[in-house]
């Protein structure tokens, strides 16, 4: 009888390993995406599947994602959405932050290696991929941090975890008060991973391509000191510089990366465009020349083009500064 059993469960495991097998022996990659509003606001993940079938790629996504909220909070530990979409095979797990914490230097420590630790370990297969994320329009115009949606904060407020406190200190806020100086410190964030957290694969440098994108000149010195003095080397992962010095490229920075005229963080359909061809380029370790173009994103062909540049510049630029 436990023989029969075993026979029976054997040939289920068989049929199960031949169905996941099949699943991407077909071609089709996989991605599963875990963020917020950045991930959802004019559909990165869509607008990436539509990115790379016009270049002979299929893919298939999924999505954990909740406006205003944390890796932390929606680790497969703490979230069942994460939870159950962890359970199964992916080729990338997209990971991306909200959008000030990785510029808190206590919010790292508590909340953003330990979430990126978990999931990391419950990876399998696949290449877990950061999806570094850009500076607010004109960086963060007030003294503290914010946090949207409380739930997913349960060390208290991003305000709370700075240290000195923002509310009695400019320290924190001279680490993310220009465009340039808060993209800087989002950078460092983010490529922190790779010293950090021994389970990540690849980054998507998405915020350090808009700006390329935005035609930025520097990084206010006094800026990037404040921002240095947080981590122990001196210099940003793959010793690249910020910003970056690329190819010349059709102009792009008349373009509209953000909603709103940048009134609204988030991005335009423009700026989430060219975050999918960093994504295309970088997964696929392909250019993005001649990509399709979302026909709402008010793009030009030659605008669009200068995109497409960027992405693949900065990505088969530095290719050191994003893998391990």
């Amino acid at each position: 009888h436990t023989h029969t059993h075993t026979i029976m469960l054997w040939l289920l495991l068989s049929l199960c390993a031949v169905a996941s097998t099949a699943l991407s022996s077909d071609g089709t990659t996989r991605i599963l995406f875990v963020g917020n509003s950045f991930t959802f606001v004019n559909d990165l993940p869509n607008t990436l599947v539509n990115v790379s079938a016009s270049l002979g790629h299929t893919i298939f996504t999924n999505r954990s994602t909740i406006g205003g909220c944390t890796l932390y909070a929606q680790s497969p530990e703490r979230d069942s959405t994460s939870r159950e979409l962890f359970a199964e095979e992916w080729d990338f797990i997209v990971l991306q932050d909200y959008s000030q914490l990785p510029t808190v230097a206590q919010a790292r420590a508590k909340m953003f290696h330990p979430a990126i630790d978990e999931m990391t370990a419950q990876k399998k297969s696949a290449k877990v991929v950061m999806y570094e994320t850009w500076g607010y329009f004109k960086g963060t115009t007030t003294p503290c941090p914010s946090s949207d949606n409380p739930a997913c904060f349960p060390f208290g407020t991003l305000a709370d975890l700075t240290n000195p406190s923002c509310t009695q200190s400019p320290d924190y806020h001279n680490t993310v008060d220009s465009y340039d100086c808060m993209t800087y410190s989002l950078a460092r964030g983010y490529l922190s991973v790779f010293d950090q957290n021994k389970g990540v694969d690849l980054l998507a440098p998405c915020g350090i391509s808009w700006q390329v994108a935005r035609a930025s000149s520097a990084v206010p010195s006094a800026c990037k000191d404040a921002v240095d003095k947080q981590y122990s080397s001196a210099t940003l992962h793959g010793n690249i510089s910020l910003p970056l010095t690329v190819p010349a490229h059709e102009k792009t920075s008349d373009i509209m990366l953000y909603r709103d005229n940048g009134l609204d963080k988030h991005p335009s359909v423009a700026g989430q465009y060219l975050n999918a061809l960093v994504f295309h380029t970088l997964l696929f370790n392909s250019s993005p020349l001649g990509a399709w173009i979302p026909p709402t994103s008010g793009l030009t062909a030659t605008q669009a083009k200068g995109l497409q540049q960027i992405a693949e510049s900065v990505v088969l630029g530095f290719p050191h500064a994003w893998r391990v």
